[in-house]
């Protein structure tokens, strides 16, 4: 009896001490499939979009209102890894000019549809990668005085005048008469923008002129070097009282 106690204590001993290696083993694989994949800066083959970046960065990217009203351009680096999958993580500015411009490029990136991985021996790795991104104001377009080719309308201007242009009330009241002069600038495309009057004679005559010419139709554009260009124009708008 007492040795066939002993006999079986010696087998549980053993038995137990056999599991031990088991568990390491366990836990060493659970630490491998845990661990990060390594994250290579040059491989065999780079990640590369899989679509027009400049494309999507022009389409995407807000240009923050502090860089704008400070006059704030340059270039934006950020650093980034592409995954096995294309997905892109761990975004962080390498190179910033603040104003908001930083946290709009990460903004952006961060929602990248998916690159084509690195390769490396034929597998797809995670690679660290940096991208430039651009912020400038655009420029406003010229708007010129005199061109080689004036703009011109292509419709009856004094006709379109006399049959939109309505005398004030205030200004019949008051016997007012005179003439309104209104200065506008006719875009590249024959429409018409930024009008101002130069010379009113109130009585709310002003206000109809502008009225009248922001619905005009559109003007054949100036032309500069064979090309249609913005150009400021003057009109006067003259208001009679008839009989």
């Amino acid at each position: 009896m007492r040795y066939t106690f002993l006999v079986t204590l010696l087998l549980s001993a053993l038995s137990t001490f056999g599991q031990h290696p088991k568990i390491r083993n366990d836990s060493a694989q659970e630490k491998m499939d845990l661990a990060p994949a390594t994250v290579y800066t040059y491989v065999e083959q780079m990640p590369e979009p899989a679509y027009d970046i400049t494309k999507y960065l022009n389409e995407n990217i807000v240009y923050p209102e502090a860089a704008a009203l400070g006059g704030v351009q340059g270039r934006v680096i950020v650093k980034f890894i592409v995954n096995e999958d294309g997905s892109v993580s761990d975004c962080k500015i390498e190179k910033g000019i603040g104003s908001g411009c930083d946290e709009e490029a990460i903004r952006v990136l961060r929602s990248m549809p998916k690159w084509k991985p690195g390769i490396r021996n034929g597998q797809a790795v995670r690679v660290s990668t940096m991208l430039p991104v651009n912020f400038a104001l655009k420029k406003p377009r010229q708007v010129y005085n005199y061109v080689e080719q004036p703009p011109s309308s292509g419709f009856d201007l004094p006709g379109y005048l006399s049959k939109n242009l309505r005398y004030p009330e205030s200004a019949k009241m008051k016997n007012i008469q005179g003439r309104v002069i209104v200065k506008f600038v006719i875009n590249e495309d024959g429409s018409v923008s930024d009008c101002v009057v130069v010379r009113g004679i109130g009585g709310g005559c002003d206000e109809e002129a502008l009225r009248v010419v922001n619905k005009m139709p559109l003007w054949k554009p100036g032309m500069q070097q064979g090309k249609p260009v913005k150009v400021y124009f003057t009109l006067p708008i003259q208001f009679k009282l008839t009989d």
